[in-house]
């Protein structure tokens, strides 16, 4: 490519990344400055105008001089990469960072589980929940500023003799519940998906339907800091704050301080910031449903009324996926449509990102097994909707599955792909217990009906 060419590509495509940066999920068109040269490599004057409403006009000025002919001129017309239809990315969550590795032998001898989901499938994402607070020991968010920017590593990832964090100075585990068992986890999840070459996604977790502002985000900045949470550049300020209930003027406070905090400079991190590049999502509402709407359009309008223009959005969608299959008179997606359909009317002249950050084919809920439960064909119909989501709104650009590993007993929550799905189910003898693949696997990985057990549903 000759110099000049190549000078010009490199500005035309500044350009373009620069207006993606500014547009914010606005849709916008891109006229780059038009450019001349003549046979001998002279550049050749060149303008533009707007000539009336629908029209630019591009003049090259061959004839102000004497030039060598031919002459080459160009331009380039596009818009904004954010707005282009391009299939929405699939992503895994696993509450339990083992899911991540997980395999087991099929019949055939073939590996099962996770990584061969993840080839099979191209996903690129990961997702995690993590309470805010997990690591304020260990982080400087509880006062000691020596362990701001602190490396969390466990000592395995770290280089042999290198110091580690005391985060990992215990003689025994950790009680599950405890703040340094959950920030143990929420290290390992960020050093598992970076090894795996996986895009790492955290959401904040409040502990209480109305935390302290400023004690919620000094925890997240400095969890933010830490390593290896600093390689994170995804953040949901709130998860579900619809269905705790949070008040609205509190979600939206929290978003906004932890987006400009996140990008501004922090003095006690050595005047850098935070989080540079990082994007902070709003919403992680805990879906559309007519119970729920209110809350969202509340916490979009408060947002819009105050010019703030959040580039990702995210709701959960179950409904659409597990249940939409029992209502015969609904047709389609409703829950997406009417989250795109709020959205919109809260910024009628963007187009920002809408995440679907949890979805998945739910067996048991808080309220007991689902209509699903037992039925393998309703699960397989299920799964085909998780995976149709990604197609129905040019918005949306995430679609991530839930806890397809390590769900609690049968009293929780459960979208596995296994079952038993509690990660420390054991058999009789009190080895881990043998699982056996649900319908749903299948389905996703794009593998072997006869992988999975299709008789039970359980």
């Amino acid at each position: 490519m000759p110099s000049a060419t190549e000078d010009q590509y490199n500005v035309e495509n500044e350009s373009t990344h620069s207006a993606d940066r500014e547009a914010d999920g606005q849709e916008i068109a891109i006229f780059t400055t038009p450019w001349a040269w003549d046979a001998a490599g002279i550049a050749v004057p060149t303008s533009m105008a707007i000539t009336a409403s629908d029209t630019i006009t591009y003049i090259t000025s061959h004839k102000s001089a004497q030039y060598s002919y031919p002459v080459t001129s160009s331009h380039k017309t596009t818009s904004t990469t954010t707005t282009r239809r391009q299939k929405a990315r699939y992503g895994l969550d696993s509450q339990d960072v083992n899911g991540y590795t997980f395999t087991q032998k099929d019949a055939q001898g073939d590996d099962q589980g996770a990584p061969t989901m993840i080839a099979r499938r191209r996903i690129t994402d990961s997702r995690y929940n993590a309470e805010p607070n997990a690591c304020d020991q260990w982080d400087g968010a509880d006062g000691n500023a020596a362990n701001i920017g602190a490396d969390l590593r466990p000592p395995d990832s770290l280089p042999p003799g290198a110091p580690h964090s005391e985060l990992w100075d215990t003689q025994q585990p950790p009680s599950y519940g405890s703040n340094r068992a959950r920030c143990q986890r929420a290290v390992q999840y960020v050093d598992q998906a970076n090894r795996m070459g996986l895009r790492t996604y955290i959401t904040f977790y409040p502990t209480s339907a109305n935390p302290r502002r400023n004690d919620y985000v000094r925890s997240a900045i400095r969890m933010m800091e830490a390593k290896p949470f600093n390689t994170v550049k995804r953040w949901g300020a709130t998860n579900e704050p619809d269905g705790i209930p949070m008040p609205v003027s509190k979600a939206t406070a929290i978003y906004r301080a932890l987006r400009s905090r996140s990008s501004s400079r922090d003095k006690k991190f050595g005047n850098k910031v935070p989080c540079p590049k990082c994007s902070i999502v709003a919403g992680e509402f805990a879906h559309a449903s007519p119970k729920h709407i209110d809350y969202a359009k509340s916490y979009m309008q408060m947002l819009s009324n105050r010019k703030v223009r959040p580039a990702n959005w995210a709701f959960h969608d179950y409904a659409d996926v597990t249940y939409q299959h029992y209502h015969p008179n609904h047709t389609g997606y409703p829950q997406v449509r009417k989250f795109v359909k709020e959205l919109r009317e809260a910024y009628p002249n963007r187009r920002p990102r809408i995440l679907i950050s949890e979805a998945g084919v739910v067996l048991n809920n808080f309220n007991g097994r689902t209509k699903v439960w037992q039925k393998p064909a309703a699960q397989r119909e299920a799964a085909r909707r998780f995976l149709a989501l990604r197609d129905k709104s040019n918005q949306i650009s995430l679609v991530a599955y839930y806890s397809w590993f390590g769900s609690p007993g049968p009293q929780g929550f459960d979208p596995a792909f296994v079952n038993p799905p509690d990660p420390f189910a054991k058999d009789p003898d009190g080895t881990p217990a043998e699982r056996k693949f649900r319908p749903a696997y299948c389905v996703i990985a794009d593998v072997s009906a006869g992988v999975c057990d299709q008789q039970s549903g359980e």
